[in-house]
Order: structure tokens, then C-alpha cells, then sequence
């Protein structure tokens, strides 16, 4: 099967196992949506359990960041390869955060998949996802770095 083919059989998949939940967001088995994404992980900049008090737009923010995850899950748990066109896509917007803070080559690129992957609290974030997300990410990441940063 060609890489169409891998693309259209992953979106298939995920079209066919989504049901609607509140707010546009989907579900699948062993995919969670954590409503408050980021309490508990404070910033020197945001203290996560104070939220009268966030910046203006992070609630936005929040949620944006939890849909891109949730759909990285939804990639992963129908057993999409990290290198497929479709997680990829899904990278393309990592990348383009990564790159608003200098993260312009492919070597830090690299080092900021794997290092969601090794810190533990941003393990964590990722994991309370899906369970194995931070890793998949992070090859992810790496396969995005080497196809299209190249």
C-alpha cells in the first residue's frame, strides 16, 4: 500500500472509531481529554491552580494544545506509524511552535521531542493522554525532523 493508501487507512480508522463528544472533541478507547490540561504543571510564568489570574488567551490556549494531543493519540492508538504522512501533519504544528522560540534546525528539534519524552512532568502531561504518547511523539518528532526538515 502506498502512502496514500497508509494516509487514507489511518483516517478511516480514526473517522470509524470516533464517537462526538461535548465541545468537538472526540473520544476513542485509551484516550483521555483532561478538561484542565495543564493544572498542576505550573511556570515561573502561570501558576496553573490560579486561573482567575492566566494570561489572557491561555485557556485558548489549553484547549488547542489538548485537541493536538488528543488527535497524536488518536494517530497512535490506531497503531499509525510516527513516520506516516498523517502524524506528520499533526507534527507540522509542533514544529512551527518549536520554531517562534528558535527551535529552527532539525538537531533541536529533535532534542525538544525527546525531551517531552525524558522530563518527567512533561511525561506526564502527554502520558495523562494516552498512556505511551510522550514516546510516540517524540519519535514523531524525530521522524518529522529527518523527512522534512531535511
Amino acid at each position: 500500500m502506498g502512502l496514500v493508501g497508509r494516509r487514507e487507512s489511518a483516517v478511516e480508522v480514526l473517522n470509524g472509531a470516533r464517537t462526538s463528544r461535548g465541545g468537538g472533541s472526540m473520544e476513542m478507547p485509551g484516550i483521555n481529554r483532561p478538561e484542565y490540561l495543564l493544572d498542576g504543571f505550573a511556570t515561573p510564568l502561570v501558576d496553573t491552580g490560579d486561573r482567575q489570574n492566566w494570561p489572557e488567551g491561555l485557556d485558548a490556549e489549553e484547549r488547542d494544545l489538548a485537541d493536538r494531543m488528543v488527535r497524536l493519540a488518536e494517530l497512535m492508538v490506531a497503531d499509525t506509524r510516527a513516520d506516516d504522512p498523517a502524524v506528520l501533519d499533526e507534527v507540522e504544528w509542533y514544529h512551527e511552535a518549536a520554531a517562534r522560540y528558535g527551535l529552527t534546525t532539525a538537531e533541536l528539534f529533535i532534542c525538544l521531542g525527546q525531551l517531552c519524552a525524558d522530563d518527567e512532568p512533561v511525561r506526564r502531561l502527554f502520558d495523562q493522554v494516552s498512556p505511551g504518547l510522550a514516546a510516540y511523539q517524540r519519535n514523531a518528532v524525530a521522524a518529522y525532523a529527518r523527512t522534512r526538515m531535511a
